[in-house]
């Protein structure tokens, strides 16, 4: 399966040691946002850098020069339009305005949270591993509602 990739779910799967369950993707990579999680400074940097040159992972630079936004970021709009340029329909991204921009712009949106529990349906991680993932959202600066965490927790449990 085919996606292409925001900043975000990146980092957050880098801080949860997580980047693996990417592996099973075909991931498309703006190079804009490949210029945005490198620029950051943070203890997971190496794991980004070791990710970034997989055989799965594909940096690319979007064709289309799209207006700049008020409300979305350079690597948001860059995702928007590489997807439809590499007429790639799901976009992974975690940002609520970003993904209704995505659907505006006809894309399936997905996000970290779906790729913990995509892992755990394939039987990629076991139920212990997809809990502990859940709870440490939170920790890497990731918004979880907790009443939306419950109900994760009830699927995976369930």
């Amino acid at each position: 399966m085919k996606i292409v990739s925001n900043s975000t779910p990146v980092i957050t799967l880098a801080k949860l040691n997580a980047l693996d369950l990417l592996a099973e993707y075909t991931v498309y990579v703006p190079s804009g946002v490949r210029e945005e999680v490198l620029a950051k400074e943070c203890a997971e940097k190496d794991r980004i850098i070791h990710f970034l040159r997989q055989k799965n992972v594909h940096i690319i630079t979007p064709t289309e020069k799209h207006p700049t936004s008020t409300i979305l970021g350079k690597g948001e709009m860059d995702t928007i339009h590489l997807a439809k340029e590499q007429k790639i329909s799901i976009v992974l991204m975690d940002d609520r305005r970003a993904k209704s921009h995505a659907k505006l712009h006809g894309l399936v949106t997905r996000g970290t949270i779906w790729i913990i529990l995509q892992a755990y349906r394939r039987k990629r991680i076991n139920r212990q591993k997809a809990k502990k993932y859940m709870y440490r959202l939170s920790e890497t600066g990731f918004y979880i509602g907790e009443e939306f965490l419950m109900r994760i927790l009830e699927e995976i449990d369930t």
